[in-house]
């Protein structure tokens, strides 16, 4: 069957690309042909020229991060064209409706926040323009969209197309009931196929390995970050997104190079959702601090993935989460099962 997938894949974020290259795996090792629909939202879309006319003078003050987020997207371009099958490009939603699917999937990730505006609020993560007999949303979530936000009138239409819905966490499965739905099961992200083939630690590295979206990160995790540098002589490495204050950012990494770094980091600090997964996936010795993008998307992992521990708030000592005692074999066993039942609702949405 040809199978297509939406989904977030052309944008510098490991963890997209991972869940990505994760739903590609999973559809190849259930007999189907999948292809990437190479589309962007055109407010999701990176384009250097384009990037550096928005930033006008401020790329004079600023040119770092303009090379930052150049560098990196040319990195990530590479890897999705060694690693992904990607279909001929579609510069719009429109051009997707021209090639013929057996069954288009939408997700995972966040392809139904339509509350974040640079994700370009695009209905055709709600099936508009989509051309398939079956279209599926696997593992789809809807990311910062709380229960007080007005569910558009697209979205509402737009669910009522799939053939077959799913959802990553709770909010999502709520968000579908409040437009008008059955709850749709939950099924695990992706990723969690990688559950039981953790990267082997090739070495253990010497430093603090930072996975960290920088707005994202409050005062209190920054400084015990580098409290914990000086008292033990580890560096700082932060890894895809410049952090200020590492001692070293390694900007050129590519998705699988952030797996194996994590696999190998002595400690591990994110404040981000796949970093979150692939610290479990790695058993590291991690820590996460929650902030609002990922509060809702986490809380499964939290909960029912046995990660209660790994959470740091202010005031904590930062050393003492990354050294808690964590039952690593029943948060494996509990990823594993998750996508056991992705793969399930796969088979059955695809049969």
């Amino acid at each position: 069957m040809k199978v297509g997938i939406l989904t977030f894949h052309d944008v510098i974020n490991a963890g997209a690309f991972m869940q990505a290259y994760a739903t590609v795996t999973v559809l190849r090792q259930l007999g189907h042909s999948p292809e990437i629909i190479d589309y962007t939202s055109p407010s999701h879309r990176y384009s250097p020229g384009q990037h550096l006319w928005q930033m006008g003078w401020r790329a004079a003050v600023r040119p770092r991060q303009w090379t930052d987020s150049l560098i990196t997207h040319q990195c990530f371009a590479r890897s999705r064209k060694s690693a992904l099958p990607l279909s001929k490009h579609f510069p719009t939603r429109s051009a997707i409706s021209q090639e013929r699917y057996d069954a288009v999937i939408v997700g995972s990730d966040i392809v139904w926040d339509f509350k974040l505006p640079y994700l370009g609020r695009d209905p055709v993560y709600f099936g508009e323009c989509v051309n398939a007999e079956k279209l599926v949303a696997f593992a789809a979530s809807c990311g910062t969209v709380g229960p007080e936000d007005v569910i558009p009138g697209y979205v509402r239409e737009g669910i009522g197309r799939f053939t077959s819905v799913s959802a990553r966490d709770h909010n999502t499965q709520n968000m579908v009931v409040s437009a008008g739905y059955p709850p749709p099961p939950l099924v695990g992200d992706p990723t969690f196929l990688f559950a039981d083939s953790p990267k082997t630690r090739t070495y253990e590295s010497n430093e603090i390995l930072c996975y960290l979206i920088p707005g994202l990160c409050t005062k209190a995790f920054r400084d015990s970050v580098i409290a914990l540098s000086r008292r033990t002589g580890l560096p700082i490495r932060a890894i895809v997104y410049r952090v200020p204050w590492a001692h070293r950012n390694h900007l050129s990494c590519t998705p699988f190079e952030w797996w194996q770094r994590i696999a190998n980091a002595k400690y591990f600090v994110t404040n981000t959702f796949h970093g979150t997964i692939f610290g479990a996936i790695q058993r590291a010795r991690f820590a996460v601090e929650m902030n609002g993008n990922i509060r809702l998307k986490i809380q499964r992992m939290v909960t029912e993935g046995g990660l209660g521990g790994r959470i740091f708030t202010a005031g904590d000592d930062l050393e003492g989460v990354l050294m808690t005692s964590t039952d690593w074999d029943a948060t494996a066993g509990w990823m594993v099962e998750q996508a056991v039942i992705g793969r399930r609702y796969l088979e059955a949405a695809l049969a």
